[in-house]
């Protein structure tokens, strides 16, 4: 009896290695792992269900992700009390459903939001950080801190969602051949306020002493200067025009003054 009970341990023992066997073991590597070329080919190391036998590089993709979800996980462990900075970090490519869309992002994984996302199809360009730091939108080559260059009227959207209750309300600052503008998209892009291209230097001045026009600083305690004395300039008040010419201030209407006028 004794004598068949270990044959059965023994054939027990052995069907449990072989099963082993043909499942699949994760491997442990306790040194450096390189994946070097033979003779000029090769390298490469691909990951994925979807990764074939007899693989197909390109010659300079050395790592080839290829499943139907790819991701990219950093798990940082190195804090498991929470003293140190821990906060992990995901790369995500396409969303994995039919009504997604395709991108290049990055996941806070931690706070598990979507800081950084490239739309697939975004054109050339589309943002580049210059040596100096500079900002570029749709150039290479920025020259300010932030300069951004379209083919027609390239402007900033400042909007107000209304997330928080507050009324949404959106503004554009552009600029063109013609004019330099602020628009309220939200009112039917009026445009409230323009620079018009070449502009000559000092129309409107705002100093922590008062406004000017047409001169750099206002005059010494005048909140409101406007310098008229270039020939044939003049100041207008009204909607239309008497034709009086050789006057520095035309009131087309009815004026009403508190104090002296000289």
């Amino acid at each position: 009896m004794k004598s068949s009970l270990y044959r059965v341990h023994v054939t027990v023992l052995l069907l449990l290695v072989l099963l082993a066997g043909r499942g699949v073991a994760d491997e442990i590597f306790l040194e450096d792992v390189i994946i070097k070329p033979y003779s000029g080919e090769g390298g490469h190391l691909a990951i994925g269900s979807q990764a074939v036998s007899d693989q197909v590089f390109s010659p300079n993709d050395k790592i080839l992700l290829k499943d139907f979800v790819v991701r990219i996980f950093f798990d940082d462990a190195s804090d498991p009390e929470g003293v140190y900075p821990a906060n992990d970090w995901r790369i995500l490519i396409n969303d994995p459903t039919d009504t997604g869309t395709s991108f290049f992002g990055v996941e806070d994984a931690t706070a598990t939001n979507i800081p950084f996302r490239i739309a697939a199809g975004a054109p050339e360009d589309s943002m580049n950080v210059a040596t100096n730091g500079f900002l570029g939108i749709g150039t290479q080559s920025p020259t300010e801190v932030i300069h951004a260059v379209s083919d027609n009227t390239p402007a900033i959207r400042l909007e107000q969602d209304g997330t928080l209750g507050l009324v949404a309300q959106s503004w554009d600052l552009g600029g063109n051949a013609t004019h330099f503008l602020v628009r309220d998209h939200t009112n039917g892009d009026t445009v409230p306020f323009s620079i018009g291209s070449g502009s000559p230097a000092n129309q409107l001045v705002v100093t922590p002493g008062g406004i000017s026009i047409g001169i750099a600083t206002p005059l010494s305690n005048n909140v409101f200067h406007v310098n008229a004395s270039l020939p044939d300039k003049r100041v207008l008040i009204g909607a239309g025009d008497s034709g009086v010419t050789k006057v520095l201030l035309n009131v087309d209407g009815a004026g009403y003054f508190r104090g002296d006028l000289e």
